[in-house]
């Protein structure tokens, strides 16, 4: 047991840093602002946390999307089968 307990410390160590070291990051930057493009359209003054922020939320949702992508081209050929 005690080097399953050696990991865990040094797991919840390790992420805890590196949660910490992103949050202090997006806390730093909520005040700059940048020029930044959106699908070709420029945006001047954009918060460069919200930007951030957002960027975050697409990564954490891009695996699901993709899982979901990937099951509707399954039914897709599911139904294609049977006809």
């Amino acid at each position: 047991m005690g080097m399953v307990r050696a990991k865990g410390y040094f797991l919840t160590v390790c992420n805890g840093l590196l949660l910490l070291a992103a949050v202090l990051l997006l806390v730093l930057q909520w005040g700059n602002s940048g020029s930044f493009s959106l699908y070709g359209k420029n945006i001047p003054n954009a918060n460069i946390g919200l930007v951030m922020l957002l960027s975050v939320l697409a990564g954490l949702l891009l695996p699901r999307t993709l899982k979901a992508f990937m099951r509707g081209i399954g039914a897709l050929r599911k139904t294609r089968k049977v006809q």
